[in-house]
């Protein structure tokens, strides 16, 4: 199999693992403060932990053979495999011939993922499509609330957005990507003066200054790369949470109980009507949990967290992200170790036979015609950086150079490393024995 596609089915299975400790810095994180400015941060980087592992185990299979040294090697084993191989290969030899079933779940976990990634790629167009007709049919905020908003998006650092309302939504939202919009409910604009409805607005200008409308883009297609992990999912959906409670603190900064309180009725009532999109980022977040959370936050401002609890959390994040890269690279150098392993199986009363060492093994259907070194039964193709060591012309192996008999004294087991371009290893059943023709390519 080849080590790329190896990789990248391991590099998507490694999001299992990931996803678990991303899982587990978050709760730790909820755990040790109420500070969401530092909650925030500790789900951003666990939602990055199964992508980070997938690119660094695509990068081990992409980096140079000096720096990463595939190996395949090849042991043979006792009496008892051989048996068991050379049933395989007469029940084999009945059926059509497919590739190894490791490289067949490789390919239908990748052509999955991908799958997956399409479904998302196609859902986030539509909806995209959705939401921009319903910005082209909303209509302009308030002149005062314009000003305010303006104002607002001046002392945060931000662009300025128009605001406009629309009978389409149920619920404040920041749309778009590149000109993104506030919109808001025509409703909740009918119910709010500006005093108000300026704190929600803000609260989605939190959102576009941290450009949250393309974390969520990318977290929602990770969720679709990712559909096989719904552990990935489950943190996307705690992180969007925590960063709905991180834009309410930048909302509410300063703000006195009344306009807490306000703010709180608003979001309960924007959580009782019923979403229309779930596109963007919007006012309100999903987990009960996570709501109650919420409003605990606004009623009550967190202060930020202590410098030991900083330190505790950051290490810990340190260790976490040390792990899953560490993991990811093991996993990806034993996948590159490994990814093209085929057991040839030949062994005599001896025991060891031959030990081959290649960048690439390709197993093949051998011929169904005997030769004469008997029926062939297994067939390997050992390409590119090739090594051989075995023992010369015994009862159970023979050398060919080039399909013929090697001249007097010809040892491959001394060659030069590069002075094999392949080796062919066929596997022969004569009566009751068993052996093995190495023919070297040269």
């Amino acid at each position: 199999m080849n080590s790329l596609l190896a990789s990248t089915a391991l590099g998507l299975l490694a999001a299992w693992p990931a996803a678990g400790l991303g899982w587990a810095l978050g709760t730790l994180s909820d755990r040790l403060t109420r500070d969401p400015a530092l909650r925030d941060r500790a789900w951003g980087l666990a939602t990055a932990l199964a992508p980070s592992a997938l690119a660094l185990t695509i990068g081990a299979a992409l980096m140079p053979g000096s720096l990463t040294a595939p190996v395949q090697k090849i042991t043979i084993v006792n009496n008892m495999a051989v048996g068991a191989a050379a049933t395989f290969s007469r029940v084999s030899d009945a059926a059509p011939f497919v590739p190894e079933t490791s490289e067949i779940l490789a390919r239908g976990l990748i052509l999955g993922a991908l799958g997956g990634l399409l479904v998302a790629v196609a859902r986030q167009v539509i909806g995209l499509l959705r939401l921009g007709a319903i910005v082209r049919d909303a209509i302009p905020a308030s002149p005062d609330l314009t000003l305010a908003v303006r104002d607002a998006a001046r002392r945060l650092g931000c662009v300025w957005p128009d605001v406009r309302l629309s009978e389409a939504v149920q619920q404040p939202l920041l749309a778009g990507l590149f000109k993104p919009v506030i919109l808001l409910p025509a409703e909740l604009s009918q119910q709010l003066d500006t005093e108000q409805l300026l704190p929600i607005c803000v609260h989605e200008l939190a959102h576009l200054k941290r450009h949250d409308n393309w974390r969520l883009l990318i977290e929602t297609l990770s969720s679709g790369l990712f559909w096989i992990a719904p552990p990935q999912g489950a943190l996307h959906i705690r992180a969007a949470a925590v960063r709905e409670e991180r834009c309410d603190g930048i909302a509410l900064e300063g703000a006195d109980a009344l306009t807490r309180h306000r703010y709180a009725v608003n979001l309960i009532r924007a959580l009782r009507a019923q979403s229309t999109s779930e596109l963007q980022p919007a006012f309100t977040g999903k987990s009960r949990r996570s709501i109650a959370m919420r409003l605990e936050a606004i009623a009550k401002p967190q202060a930020p967290a202590s410098n030991a609890r900083k330190a505790t959390l950051a290490t810990l994040a340190v260790l976490i992200a040390t792990l899953t890269a560490g993991g990811a690279m093991a996993l990806a150098q034993k996948k590159i170790d490994r990814a093209n392993y085929s057991h040839s199986t030949v062994s005599d009363d001896e025991g060891l036979l031959v030990d081959i060492i290649a960048d690439e093994v390709r197993r093949v259907r051998p011929p169904q015609a005997e030769d004469g070194f008997g029926k062939p039964i297994d067939m390997a193709i050992y390409s590119g950086d090739v090594e051989l060591k075995a023992r010369l012309n015994t009862a159970a192996t023979r050398i060919l150079l080039n399909g013929s008999a090697p001249p007097a004294g010809f040892d491959p087991n001394k060659l030069a490393s590069g002075s094999i371009k392949s080796l062919e290893v066929t596997s022969y059943e004569t009566g009751a024995a068993r052996h093995m023709v190495l023919n070297v390519i040269m």
